[in-house]
């Protein structure tokens, strides 16, 4: 009986370490030098959606328009439609933001993206809430309790493989999407994202301490 137990944990780890080996890390920071942050482009938001650094930690955020999305692309980027990518970020909602749209502000991450189209999954601390987007109309949404609060870090990865879409938070599965009509999202990046969905011009502000982007395994 141990025999079997032992040859069933080993063989579940091997199964994980090669579905763990399928992605091959193509993009990673800290943002421990400026050229970090300067690197990650503004994509979508204008100059209300603001960055910065900060000294050897990370890249600040701050939004000054209500009801304004804001995504920072990064230089991963597909080469061939519907491109698969895996991008992972750990990233805050600050205290600091406004009380009144503290509810209504978030951190995420978009794949598939461009200026007008993308999947992207959306982390609002205050109410341990999550959304799930294509092309800015939520696919999912609801409560889970793996989401931090205010101030906490939260680890976020977002995959997309051929037609399927997955969001984790702190290595908890929020959402899995089967898009039946994949070829609506027509961007080719990778980004983080912050914003408020509020109706205040109230301002929010974020922190990113690093991102991973992964491509799958030739």
């Amino acid at each position: 009986m141990k025999r079997t137990l032992a040859f069933i944990v080993i063989a579940g780890a091997l199964a994980f370490a090669a579905i763990a080996s399928a992605n091959v890390l193509v993009f990673t920071t800290d943002f421990n030098k400026r050229k970090d942050v300067t690197r990650i482009d503004r994509l979508v938001g204008g100059k209300s959606c603001v960055k910065s650094w900060k000294g050897e930690k990370a890249l600040g955020g701050e939004v000054k328009v209500g009801r304004k999305s804001c995504m920072l692309q990064t230089p991963v980027e597909g080469d061939a439609k519907q491109p698969d990518h895996v991008i992972q970020t750990t990233g805050k909602v600050l205290s600091k933001s406004a009380k009144k749209i503290r509810k209504q502000v978030y951190v995420g991450l978009a794949l598939r993206a461009n200026t007008k189209s993308s999947y992207e999954i959306r982390i609002f601390p205050k109410g341990r809430r999550y959304k799930l987007l294509k092309n800015g109309d939520a696919v999912d949404q609801g409560k889970n309790k793996a989401i931090n609060e205010l101030d906490k870090r939260n680890l976020i990865r977002f995959e997309a493989f051929k037609s399927e879409v997955t969001a984790k938070v702190n290595g908890k599965r929020l959402a899995k999407f089967k898009d039946n009509d994949p070829a609506e999202v027509n961007g080719r990046k990778t980004a983080i994202t912050f914003g408020s969905e509020a109706r205040s011009n109230k301002n929010g502000y974020f922190v990113f301490q690093s991102i991973k982007a992964f491509v799958p395994d030739p």
